[in-house]
């Protein structure tokens, strides 16, 4: 069989939901202990798959999946169909509406209605900020109900939208959303919800908080102790200093919140940073950051030092060999053996190089010694956000991730899950 024949039938094998494990396996020749693990689509129709979030829209108590599909430019909702068996089949989706160039795409109550609504954003030609709203009533599963309405240009600018969040900026009981940019006149910002009428995006007010370059992550938390919600960010192309893993400081409510947020530094300055994850890594009690980066490719988990937020040590933790250019990072105990893992996931992972793999550490995290195990194989070649969930209900956590540029065409293996063996 030709080489092109070959990426043609693992391709109609992935995307027939059938497991890659034997495949992979061959191709890498791996041992036992590092066979890749079972993956499992959610859905691989369409072109483009670009990151995952969750929210339980339909209140069974199954985490539900929003996706943006960029080059087909549309926005799905996944419904999570419950563990096993059910959640090994292609899971109902609801398509949300058009999105050009979609980025992302996030959950939540934008009109307060108590229905979830969808928010996407789009960076290219398009450069908007859509809003997806759910049928106020009747069928929410029915794609035809729902409204996409863009935020007006004379608010949120001509500006390349990345990522967003749900926030309660200001601590009126209303969501407001905090969403960062890229490239030209890129910024953080948040847009305050109205006191009424949310569906009328006119209505909403936008406020810059900081410069940006190439925002990758926003992470609400309280990052100084003070009882106000702050903004952890990741820029990898920020100018003026900005560059690397910082926070935006809240300086409370009143106009001072309207106006530009104090940047605290996390990372060492001109880092070049993708994803990050917060986790208490070495068991004192208190929140650490763990992020990616580039040049050469990396992971660094950033000590906390005390509870102010200021002041940060930083430990590098070696790149796995045989992988891709380092994408996005998530923390969780993988082997339930009571001790945080790290899953990577990585870009132009090409044949024979993995896309995803999960980090132990095999002493300490202080020591830098970790051991690298397997999840994909050689499987795909572009991965993006990842969470870690337990899907299957085997009690273990699953790694959730998108996949957008393996096989004919390039198409991509699309939503996807892996299946955790260690259960």
């Amino acid at each position: 069989m030709t080489r092109k024949g070959q990426s043609k039938s693992v391709f109609r094998a992935v995307a027939s939901s059938v497991s890659a494990l034997v495949l992979a396996s061959i191709a890498s020749g791996l041992g036992d202990n590092e066979t890749p693990w079972n993956v499992h689509v959610i859905d691989s129709g369409i072109s483009g798959c670009d990151g995952v979030r969750l929210s339980d829209v339909d209140a069974d108590g199954d985490l539900d999946l929003a996706v943006g599909w960029e080059e087909d430019g549309v926005t799905r909702l996944y419904l999570n169909p419950g563990p096993s068996p059910e959640v090994y089949r292609k899971w109902e989706w609801i398509e949300c509406g058009l999105t050009p160039n979609v980025e992302d795409a996030m959950i939540m109550d934008v009109d307060g209605d108590g229905r979830p609504d969808v928010v996407s954003c789009s960076e290219g030609a398009e450069k908007r900020i859509f809003v997806h709203f759910a049928p106020r009533s009747g069928d929410y599963r029915d794609s035809a109900r729902w409204e996409t309405v863009a935020f007006p240009r004379h608010l949120t600018g001509d500006r390349r939208w990345m990522f967003a969040i749900p926030m309660d900026v200001n601590n009126d009981g209303r969501m407001d959303i905090v969403a960062g940019g890229k490239h030209t006149d890129a910024k953080i910002a948040w847009l305050a919800a109205p006191a009424s009428d949310r569906r009328d995006l006119n209505r909403w007010r936008f406020h810059e908080m900081s410069e940006a370059g190439w925002v990758m992550s926003l992470i609400s938390h309280d990052m100084d102790g003070d009882g106000d919600l702050d903004v952890l960010a990741s820029d990898r192309r920020a100018s003026g200093g900005l560059l690397g893993v910082r926070w935006l400081e809240n300086p409370g409510p009143g106009a001072l919140q309207k106006a530009h947020w104090t940047s605290r530094f996390v990372s060492e300055q001109g880092d070049l940073p993708d994803f990050i994850d917060l986790a208490d890594m070495d068991g004192d009690g208190d929140i650490d950051v763990v992020s990616t980066c580039k040049e050469p490719d990396r992971v660094d988990w950033h000590e906390r030092l005390d509870e102010s937020g200021l002041r940060w040590k930083e430990h590098e933790i070696g790149f796995p060999e045989n992988a891709g250019i380092s994408k996005a990072v998530k923390v969780g105990d993988i082997n339930g053996d009571g001790q945080l893992d790290l899953v990577l996931s990585c870009a132009s992972a090409e044949a024979p190089k993995s896309g995803m793999v999960w980090l132990e550490f095999e002493n300490r995290p202080p020591d830098g010694n970790w051991a690298r195990h397997e999840i994909s194989g050689p499987l795909g070649i572009k991965y993006d956000r990842i969470e870690l969930i337990d899907l299957d209900g085997d009690g273990d956590l699953d790694a959730l991730t998108t996949e957008e540029n393996f096989g004919p065409e390039s198409r991509g293996l699309g939503a996807i899950w892996y299946e955790n063996p260690t259960n």
